[in-house]
């Protein structure tokens, strides 16, 4: 079927340009990049796992590490045209463990997240203390734009991380 080849190709060619970008923008902050990566037994595969910089001088990575309990960030891609929901969420969810030091994920996905996906992401944080950020396209193009002014490009993430912490219910 030629139109699952080309979804594919545009899939991985998504993949690949948010991996480089994820790196210019956090190169300063974040270290080794592990893409594409499988977990230990080799069924699951994410798309790209870093580790937080020792001293990092930034409130976003300071907080993830101090009130997260998180040293390494699992970034997945959702090359979807519609907005993800709960089984995307609960899908990045399962790749997530204390232990690992691996608490938080940002989900950069085209058009963002629906209702249902936004309560799933706080009813996780509110159990097991786990932390999913939702990038869409724009949020991306605005940090690019703040990186191409020399401006402090995780103040977006910041931003996100007060959205959710600031509404969410008991």
């Amino acid at each position: 079927n030629v139109c699952r080849n080309e979804e594919y190709y545009y899939g991985k060619t998504y993949e690949k340009l948010i991996g480089e970008i994820i790196k210019i923008l956090f190169s300063d902050k974040l270290g080794l990049f592990f893409e594409q990566s499988r977990t230990e037994y080799g069924i699951n595969i994410f798309d790209m796992i870093c580790k937080i910089k020792n001293n990092v001088d930034d409130e976003f990575f300071t907080t993830i590490e101090k009130y997260f309990n998180s040293k390494y960030i699992l970034f997945e891609y959702k090359n979807y045209d519609d907005l993800i929901g709960q089984g995307e969420i609960h899908s990045t969810e399962k790749y997530l463990y204390k232990t690992a030091l691996r608490n938080v994920a940002i989900i950069i996905t085209r058009r963002g997240i629906n209702e249902n996906g936004r309560r799933t992401i706080e009813g996780i944080l509110r159990e097991t203390g786990r932390l999913i950020i939702v990038l869409n396209d724009e949020d991306i193009k605005e940090m690019i734009n703040l990186y191409n002014k020399n401006k402090e490009v995780s103040i977006i993430l910041e931003n996100k991380l007060d959205e959710l912490l600031v509404h969410i219910e008991k």
